[in-house]
């Protein structure tokens, strides 16, 4: 015969296994939110670590660490289905590989390994680790933490030239401190603990749409406000004519947004008159639109005329090696050309030929049209995806005037692979915010 004190005592065992099972969940969100952090931070950690010929910074020893579990999770489906996009990006990371061996032999495992490893790992920690709208608004509020703590030292290094976190770094594990002494309109270019402006500015102006509708749910606020121009400013000290390309396209697009807010198909709108304004260059101009393009996206007319000859010399390399490209070898050109290459997709078709290319902007455009077509009745989530195709069109421009290489590349494809979870969202739950319009 069953005690009268049994009922309570299964009660009390349900609630205690549900208790444990609350508080196991809880432990991994915050695992979770602890290694989002960890990589963020780990971009910007300046530090090299060498084993043999293998150059090792804390982000890729992070991505090595967690590539194998991150692949895992995804092939298991416990980060949401295995979609099209997901083999473009590895189609993309393999044929990157089989480029790069193909210009210089076996000698290029380790290379072409690493810069597997910085693709797929980048990309797949993001979309096995931000799976919910909580997660993706912790990890814009670190990176929004990082930019806070950036703006002031930019400031510091760019009108005094001392870059103090890296002296105390340098200092602190024994290396070269880096001396930066290119000035543009008077001020020095800051690098806080990046190796070079331009990725420090790409870093900061790739945040703009995040924390203005993620943060800032895309109010008209002086908070929002204040978050925006903390941005913008540790931006502006960069001095580099890319990431203030990608921080203006951002603003020109929540301006459209805001001003447009009522009007039907206002993005078809948008798309339509940016097509009209091509074919009209087109039309009127002697150039190319991408040499117009290019050529008012810089500081000075001598930088500009560098840009179109790259583009000249880069397509026509391109041309001479459409399949596998060139790899890391040198590109033909003037002896007097310099040797950098500020165009990242021009440069994923030079090294990987136009299949690499085309793998990575197929994957672009196929998650891009996804997430465009998802029917999103919660605010919140409505936030989260404009924020997130601010920030990825704001890079797209910007990239064809500098290129994305080390940790910036890494950022790339993490903040690619962060907008992800939006298409797993439950489109049946009640919206917390009201009815929202896309």
């Amino acid at each position: 015969m069953m005690s009268p004190d049994a009922p309570k005592t299964t009660a009390a065992a349900l609630s205690n296994r549900h208790a444990k099972g609350f508080d196991r969940r809880g432990r991994h969100n915050r695992i979770k939110i602890i290694l989002i952090y960890t990589f963020l931070f780990s971009l910007a950690a300046p530090i090299i670590i060498f084993i043999g010929p293998l150059r090792l910074s804390p982000y890729r020893i992070f991505l090595i660490t967690l590539f194998i579990p991150c692949f895992v999770l995804w092939i298991s489906r416990r980060a949401g289905k295995v979609r099209s996009f997901d083999i473009l990006i590895i189609l993309y990371a393999i044929w990157s590989i089989i480029a790069l061996l193909k210009a210089h032999g076996l000698g290029a495992v380790e290379g072409a390994g690493i810069n597997a490893i910085e693709i797929l790992g980048s990309y797949f920690f993001a979309r096995c680790f931000v799976r919910t709208q909580k997660e993706f608004e912790k990890t814009i509020m670190c990176f929004f933490i990082i930019i806070c703590i950036f703006a002031p030292l930019s400031l510091i290094e760019s009108v005094t030239r001392h870059n103090i976190l890296n002296e105390i770094l340098s200092t602190a594990f024994s290396m070269p401190p880096r001396a930066n002494s290119e000035q543009r309109w008077g001020l020095y270019r800051a690098t806080v603990l990046f190796e070079h402006p331009i990725l420090y500015g790409v870093f900061c102006a790739s945040a703009l749409g995040l924390v203005t509708y993620v943060l800032g749910n895309g109010r008209v606020s002086f908070a929002n406000f204040v978050r925006s121009g903390l941005v913008a400013i540790a931006t502006f000290f960069s001095l580099s004519a890319g990431p203030l390309v990608a921080l203006a396209s951002q603003i020109y697009l929540i301006g459209w947004d805001k001003i447009t807010h009522r009007i039907p198909r206002r993005w078809a709108i948008l798309c339509g008159l940016i097509f009209a304004a091509y074919v009209s260059v087109d039309l009127l101009s002697n150039r190319t639109p991408v040499e117009v393009f290019i050529s008012y996206l810089t500081f000075s007319p001598h930088t500009a005329y560098q840009r179109v000859l790259i583009w000249d010399f880069g397509t026509a390399e391109v041309a001479r090696n459409p399949i596998f490209g060139i790899g890391l070898n040198e590109w033909q050109r003037p002896a007097w050309m310099p040797g950098s290459m500020d165009n990242f997709w021009l440069v994923q078709a030079v090294r990987y030929g136009l299949p690499g290319l085309g793998f990575l902007v197929a994957a672009l455009i196929v998650l891009g049209i996804s997430l465009a077509r998802l029917r999103l009745r919660d605010r919140g989530v409505l936030n989260c995806r404009k924020g997130w195709f601010l920030t990825i069109i704001g890079l797209a421009i910007a990239g064809s005037t500098v290129h994305y290489w080390n940790a910036v590349y890494c950022l790339f494809m993490f903040l690619v692979g962060s907008g992800v979870w939006m298409l797993d969202y439950n489109l049946t739950k009640k919206p917390s915010r009201g009815q929202a319009k896309s």
